[in-house]
């Protein structure tokens, strides 16, 4: 599980140096390089970025969970306090792979491995429900991590409102980035987006004015 981790050669991908079992407890741990930055939603507000340097800061994020997925790696709590903007701007991602490390290597607890890495708000309701984590799960969080930086929404503010907080930031949102929002966290993994590269090309496609997938059906979308 370490060399896999290892392996995800991507500069927005937080390097790996050390990694083995606790002595006593037997769980996993990872040492990472030490980045010197800010969360991603920190840094939109503080920088007030165009709605374009918004979608491109996440793209860099899509297209290194889409390499993580290729390899077979699901990160299980993608969330800004594991998103950072480093002093050059650049976006790093942190804890990569920590929590698919936990639920793979304590799978003789039965129910208990699923429930590593989850964080209220962030997580689909299959994985809230004990479900093991697949790519559609890491879909979900990516969505409402799309909808907090295109609001500029302040996690800790949205938390506090979780029973209507995903309808506040989608209300928020205008129509095309709400119809994105929307399909990227659905509660049904069937209508989300299949992969972290398709939600991309659909950011790709709406910021050179091409229609968006996720309208369609919309009879007041041209």
């Amino acid at each position: 599980e370490r060399q896999i981790l290892a392996d995800l050669n991507h500069p927005a991908i937080t390097t790996i140096l050390d990694g083995g079992l606790m002595p006593e407890s037997g769980y996993p741990y990872l040492v990472m390089e030490y980045i010197d930055g800010v969360q991603i939603t920190d840094y939109v507000q503080s920088h007030s970025l165009s709605c374009e340097a918004r979608v491109a800061l996440f793209l860099s994020l899509l297209d290194a969970v889409s390499l993580a997925h290729q390899r077979g790696v699901i990160h299980c709590d993608l969330k800004p306090g594991n998103i950072f903007v480093d002093q050059q701007g650049d976006l790093r991602l942190l804890d990569f792979g920590v929590a698919h490390a936990v639920a793979r290597s304590r799978d003789d607890e039965p129910g208990r491995p699923e429930y590593y890495g989850l964080t209220a708000g962030f997580s689909s309701p299959q994985r809230l429900a004990g479900a093991k984590p697949v790519i559609a799960d890491d879909i979900y969080s990516l969505g409402v991590v799309f909808a907090l930086i295109m609001t500029e929404t302040d996690p800790a503010q949205y938390k506090t409102t979780l029973s209507s907080g995903l309808r506040r930031l989608a209300n928020s949102l205008s129509s095309e980035a709400r119809a994105i929002f929307e399909k990227a966290a659905s509660d049904l993994p069937e209508r989300r987006y299949a992969s972290a590269a398709e939600f991309a090309d659909e950011l790709r496609g709406w910021m050179a004015g091409r229609p968006v997938g996720a309208m369609a059906g919309n009879v007041m979308y041209p």
